[in-house]
Order: structure tokens, then sequence, then C-alpha cells
């Protein structure tokens, strides 16, 4: 009976450390359509269902999970039997000189090479030179070209293996089935609505947090992958459209609108309250994790503050009146009043006087700083700001943790979580 006890508890201690580990293996939201490209896309079933992924190089400057940006001049493959201009290799490292690709091969062949598909029966390896350790494994096959005398890599593959290196990255293998099921259909949706509407780009999505976090063959869990088979093509429909199914960790106790956000109307997208308290999900959370459903800033300096608000692009011009070495006041003006956060900031400085949106607060202070966009000014000291708010990510669509807590402790399927979502929609097999 002790050995039984032990085994429980150990299995626990396991499930809760793992289950914690979100803040870390998640990226906290899904990325926006650009400016002026529609919010969904009508269905095409004789569409192909292959996905063009751009994995190398990697330059987001806070890609937290591919690391230093890649160097776009050199790279290596390494695997099983890997095909190339006929031939079978092991390894192939390819470097660009003078605009030009030489290969350079584990049976010491070189040759030039302009373009290239390599392919195996096994998955093949890409090899960063500046990341080592964040160097990942690839189904399918690799195309190689040449474009602005960089090396790009791009991955070929069927959505439903590209969604085996998606789901393990957007949530928790740990996490109860119906929760991973959701998190598949969402980022399935996601893909389609990605690869309906490619704009001839060479490639449909990269594999970074432009788009959803993608690690190739390297991620795969059993878990996540029976999620993605037991959901195999399902995806959320709308007007007979696939939606951009947008997803964020946690929504602080109510999701937003589209609306309210992005600043576009999107009749899937409507507030939700979440089906549990915020202290329910702190009892989920280790104590060092629940500042995903309350978050505090440290204080910022009145200049520091608004130093970072003049150098964001989109305010430069609104504070090119302001200094930040002389004194001025910030205030709360209005506010979200469903959300109890802040809607517009109000600077003010001797005439002059500027109205901040909410969402360029975040922008500009950076995400590390503000995990979500529902947030108030905590402390107004003369020298010192604080900010606190509720959530991370931008609270629209699919609550991460949310799907974790219904399928938990409500015994929610993946069905009825995503129609608590997302309103107007219906789950099709495409």
């Amino acid at each position: 009976m002790k050995k039984l006890v032990l085994l429980v508890t150990m299995l626990f201690v396991v499930y809760y450390a793992r289950a914690n580990q979100a803040d870390f293996l998640f990226q906290p939201e899904s990325s926006v359509p650009e400016f002026g490209r529609p919010y969904k896309a009508k269905i095409n079933k004789s569409f192909s269902k292959t996905l063009k992924v751009k994995v190398f190089p990697h330059t987001l400057k806070s890609d937290w999970v591919h690391g230093k940006p890649d160097d776009p001049t050199t790279v290596t493959f390494s695997g099983k039997a890997i095909q190339l201009k006929g031939s079978l290799f092991n390894k192939v490292t390819l470097s660009l000189r003078n605009q030009k690709l030489f290969a350079q091969t584990d049976t010491g062949e070189k040759f030039q090479i302009t373009r290239a598909f390599l392919k195996s029966e096994s998955p093949i390896k890409i090899e960063r030179k500046n990341n080592l350790k964040k160097s990942h494994s690839y189904n399918g096959f690799l195309e190689v070209l040449v474009k602005d005398n960089k090396i790009y890599v791009v991955n070929h593959l069927n959505i439903e293996e590209y969604l085996k290196g998606v789901v393990p990255k957007e949530s928790v293998d740990t996490w109860p089935i119906d929760a991973l099921k959701a998190q598949a259909v969402a980022a399935r949706s996601y893909a389609y609505y990605h690869l309906l509407t490619s704009t001839g780009k060479f490639y449909d999505v990269d594999d970074t947090a432009r788009y959803q976090v993608y690690a190739g063959e390297s991620a795969q869990t059993d878990s996540t992958n029976q999620a993605i088979e037991e959901t195999r093509g399902e995806v959320l429909i709308n007007d007979d459209s696939v939606i951009v199914a947008f997803f964020h960790a946690y929504s602080g106790g109510r999701t937003d609108s589209a609306l309210n956000i992005f600043g576009n109307h999107v009749d899937y997208c409507l507030p939700k309250d979440e089906i549990f308290s915020r202290d329910d999900l702190k009892k989920e959370l280790s104590p060092k994790s629940h500042w995903i459903v309350e978050w505090t800033t440290e204080p910022l300096t009145h200049s520091k503050f608004l130093s970072k608000l003049k150098n964001y692009r989109e305010l430069s011009a609104t504070l090119k009146n302001f200094s930040p070495i002389n004194e001025f006041k910030i205030a709360a003006k209005d506010y979200n009043r469903s959300f109890n956060s802040v809607k517009t900031l109000v600077v003010r400085q001797n005439k002059n006087e500027a109205q901040i949106d909410f969402k360029l607060v975040r922008k500009a202070i950076g995400w590390s700083e503000f995990p979500s966009y529902h947030f108030r000014i905590s402390s107004n000291r003369p020298e010192r700001i604080t900010f606190s708010g509720s959530g991370w990510g931008h609270h629209v669509g699919l609550s991460q943790w949310g799907a974790f807590m219904m399928a938990k402790n409500f015994g929610k399927t993946y069905t009825e979580i995503l129609n608590h979502y997302y309103s107007n929609v219906s789950i099709e097999k495409f």
C-alpha cells in the first residue's frame, strides 16, 4: 500500500511539474493576419493539403524557441540516406559564397547547386551553426533556395504531419486529451487558413511565433499525436469558411472580442466568461507561475516609461513634443469596463496632451513586461509607475489554460471547449 501511495504521489508530482512547464513550453498567443487580409477563407476541398513551412533561417530577436539568429550563409543537413542530385549522403553542408551555393558531403564530394530538394526515408536534421542545441529534425522534404544573398530552407509536408510538430509547442503533452484535441483543431484551422490565403510567397508559414511554433519531428509526443489523429481533418467553419482560430494562453477570466483587440469585428470571436475562477487556476499552478493569472510589472521610472513610448514607431509622432527629462503626468482616461482595465492612457506635459490606446502601450513597453492587454495602473508615484494585469496573451479565441481547466475539472469534451470559446462555428472535416 505504501508503494502504491508513493507511486501515485510521484506521478502527481511529475504531472504537476510538467503542467507548470507551460510558461516555458508554448507560445502565449497566435499571430494576427496582416493588415487588409480577411479573417476567414472559403473552403476549397480540392486545394493541396501540402504546407510549405520556412524553417531556416530564424531571425526573430526574441524567439525563445530557436535561440540566436541563424547564420544564413551556411547550413548542415544530417540523416540516413539523404537524396540530393541522384546520390545518397548522410551529411551535407551548404555554403553561400559570392551568391553561389556550394555543397560538401560526408563522402568528400564538392559541387555547386542553384536549388536543391533533399529527401530521405527518415527525418532530416538541420544543424544550425549558431544554435546546435536548437537543431530539429523534419519529415517531408526540404527545399533549399537562395534569395537576397541568404540560404532559405522550406519544409514541404502534409498539414496533419505539420501539426505533430506544432501542438506539442502550443500546449503541454500531459494535459487532458480533450484539451489537446481542442488545440489540434484550432491549430489545424489556423494552418488551413494560411494555406488557403497564401500570397504567392515561396512559403505559406514559418516555424516561429509569427505564425505557430513548429519544431518538426523532434517535438512529437504520443499524446499530442493521438489528439491530432483523433481529430484528423477537423477544422472550425463559419459561413462556409475556415476561420483564423485565434488562441492565447489565458484570458484573465473573460476573453475579449477581436474588435476590441484587433480593430476588426469577427463574429466568431466574441467575449466569453471562463467557467472557473482565477483562484481555481492558481491551484493548478506552482506559485512561480501565478503570473499567468495575475501579474505586476517592476516599477518603471516615468522617464523610462515615456522613452519607451516615444521610441515605438507608431507613437513617435504623437509624442514628438514630449521630453522624458521634464516632469509630466500619466493617468487612465477611460476603461474597458468588462475587464476593469485601462482603455486609454493620457500623458500631459506643460500644454501638451497625448492619448495612448491600451494596445499601443503593451506593444511599446514590450510583451515581457506586459504579458497581456488587460492592465491597470496599480501605483503612480511622482517618479515611478507600476502596472498590474491579468491573463497571458491577446485574450481572443481559445484560452489554452481554459481548455485545460474545462477538460480536467469539468469533464468537457473538445467540441464543448471549442464551442464555448468560438461563436457561430461548426466543426467539419476538411
